[in-house]
């Protein structure tokens, strides 16, 4: 099957939003990708990472695919089983057949023999591609008729390599400079940060982070702008560059300083892509408050947002400073990052989401909000 021509299937049934990791099985795919100014591919730093951020377009309102080599299939299961299935959001799939039903290097082996029994036992389908590439039409109505990822198997040399050239690299912006405000070990409680942003961001899309911390923010303010996470861990900042990368609201993620460090690439991304509707904040207690406290280990966030080119990088621990900066990021083109630096929650118990709220509810009044 020519490259060209799975490019233009795609196209054809409105694939307009593309994230993954390269492999050469994909090679000139990739090229007409990135030659089509009409469509957006975001190179992702692992593949966990490209799943979250094409979920976060679905939200948007995009069809998204994500192109990955089966070994870093393994790096998807965690969003795709606790956010994507969850949440009904579907996607495509395409993962190289590296060891697939032929001889190949030995740190292939054992995910290319039992690829297609794995992603079965995650409840997701999986189909071969063919030379007439029917399976893409296949799997794209069943992906949406049953609003879970499905994914297509790419066979060692399936895909025709063609002489489409790759698009040069845009120019992106210098690293800036971190500002910090706060000389003191005075430092507010979750709870007082989280009221912060609750007040200021009532017109914007908010996506929170795993954990307490999103049930705690649902307990002050719930709206329809609002989405929270209750799995995908480190997965907040992907999710909220696929949305900000695809509507004109402001989008504000909500991180954690755990949370963050587990997949700290995306900073890297969301610098070099710089969506100027997007604000992320890392609320740092310097620990991991949902599962007892215990420590994490420290990071300047801010210097490193702003290493990563995000247009304005800060760090404050007051509420005073911590609003005065955040109203600034609001009305300011980004991506702006403001490191807080917080203690501990003042609420001893937080009830859970799903008590009051599904999570597909929850991802239909959020793309409904996206859409107004």
């Amino acid at each position: 099957m020519k490259s060209h021509a799975l490019y233009t299937i795609l196209k054809e049934r409105k694939y307009s939003f593309f994230s993954g990791v390269p492999c050469s099985y994909f090679t000139s795919l990739y090229n007409h990708i990135l030659d089509d100014k009409a469509i957006q591919y975001i190179a992702a730093p692992h593949e966990g990472l490209a799943t979250s951020i094409a979920a976060g377009a679905v939200l948007a309102g995009k069809k998204a695919a994500v192109i990955i080599q089966n070994s870093g299939l393994g790096n998807t299961i965690n969003p795709v089983t606790s956010l994507c299935i969850p949440y009904e959001l579907p996607l495509l799939f395409f993962i190289s057949g590296r060891a697939y039903q032929i001889e190949d290097e030995p740190q292939h082996r054992v995910m290319g023999t039992r690829m297609h029994a794995m992603l079965l036992a995650l409840g997701v389908s999986a189909y071969d591609l063919h030379e007439t590439g029917e399976e893409v039409g296949h799997s794209d109505a069943e992906s949406h008729e049953t609003k879970k990822p499905v994914a297509i198997i790419v066979k060692k040399g399936l895909l025709e390599q063609d002489k489409a050239k790759s698009q040069q690299r845009s120019a992106h912006p210098q690293a800036t400079v971190p500002v910090y405000r706060d000389k003191t070990t005075e430092r507010m409680s979750r709870t007082v940060a989280l009221q912060i942003i609750s007040q200021r961001t009532n017109e914007c899309a908010v996506i929170t982070t795993t954990g307490t911390s999103s049930r705690e923010f649902f307990t002050l303010t719930d709206r329809p702008g609002h989405f929270y996470m209750q799995g995908s861990m480190g997965h907040a900042g992907g999710i909220g560059l696929g949305v900000a990368l695809n509507t004109q609201k402001k989008v504000v993620v909500v991180d954690g300083d755990g949370a963050l460090l587990m997949h700290l690439g995306i900073l890297s991304t969301i610098g070099y892509y710089h969506p100027k509707n997007l604000v992320h904040i890392v609320v740092d207690n310097e620990a991991y408050e949902s599962t007892g406290n215990q420590y994490t280990t420290p990071v300047d966030f801010a210097q490193v947002a702003a290493s990563c080119r995000y247009a304005f990088s800060s760090c404050c621990s007051i509420p005073g400073s911590f609003e005065k900066e955040l109203q600034k990021a609001l009305l300011k083109d980004g991506p702006s990052f403001i490191h807080v630096k917080a203690g501990p929650s003042e609420k001893a118990e937080i009830p859970r989401i799903t008590k009051a709220l599904s999570q597909p509810d929850l991802a239909q009044r959020f793309r409904e909000f996206l859409r107004k």
